[in-house]
């Protein structure tokens, strides 16, 4: 093999593995964003589950103060707990606001989500995710809808970073596998490309040796026919 052909056949192979390597490393990080996303929205629904049980037991806490909040990817680190900040909507038979509870006092999401309760009660899914917020809805047996809101700021937070986490692994893994094929290859192929030189200059060499005995013995069978005529191996040695 020409030592083209061995380079061309590298550079095949430093594609192929990092696909490869690419493919699983993305495999790798969907299903640990995914696992987490999932686990999170469960540990969630449970406690929405155990928000809404109380809510009907009429078992609301108050759990301090709270102003806006936006998740940053910074939040996850921090240590201000937004697990129990929840809210409570109590709607009657006809659909208007009875009763509204916030876990918190002075808080600017709750104002908002009271701005937001007639079409957080036309909502069709029985839980989902409104914003930085999650929320069931509970169809109570004597009339009305309960709807227990959740926070998720933290959740949120955590899963940005998970994904900035995992892209940056992503990103560093493959350049330090692409350094690493890179390098390798090129010192696996060397000796294939010095046995592909080798081999080249051997047949330079052994074609250039053997010219002058074949023109010697081309000139002494032409001789041997000017003298003794031609005959069938004077013949077969010139054709070969």
């Amino acid at each position: 093999m020409k030592s083209k052909e061995i380079k061309k056949l590298r550079k095949k192979f430093i594609i192929i593995a990092m696909a490869a390597f690419f493919a699983v490393m993305l495999f790798i990080c969907i299903v640990i964003n995914v696992g987490s996303l999932l686990i999170s929205d469960r540990a969630i629904y449970s406690a929405l589950d155990k928000i809404t049980k109380n809510a009907i037991e009429g078992k609301y806490e108050y759990q301090g103060q709270s102003g806006f909040y936006n998740p940053t990817i910074t939040d996850a680190f921090s240590t201000q707990n937004r697990a129990s900040v929840f809210y409570v909507l109590r709607f009657d038979e006809e659909g208007t606001l009875s009763e509204s509870f916030s876990s918190v006092k002075d808080s600017t999401d709750y104002d908002y989500l009271m701005e937001q309760a007639d079409y957080l009660l036309s909502l069709k899914l029985p839980f989902g995710k409104y914003g930085k917020f999650h929320y069931k809805k509970t169809a109570l047996s004597s009339g009305g809808t309960i709807i227990a809101i959740r926070d998720s700021s933290s959740e949120i937070a955590t899963h940005i970073l998970l994904m900035t986490a995992s892209g940056a692994t992503l990103i560093i893994a493959l350049v330090l596998a692409f350094i690493l094929v890179f390098f390798g290859s090129k010192k696996m192929i060397q000796p294939e490309i010095e046995n592909s030189e080798r081999q080249r200059e051997f047949i330079t060499n052994a074609s250039h040796e053997l010219k002058t005995p074949l023109a010697v013995i081309r000139a002494n069978t032409e001789c041997i026919e000017m003298f003794s005529g031609e005959n069938e191996w004077t013949k077969s040695t010139l054709t070969q």
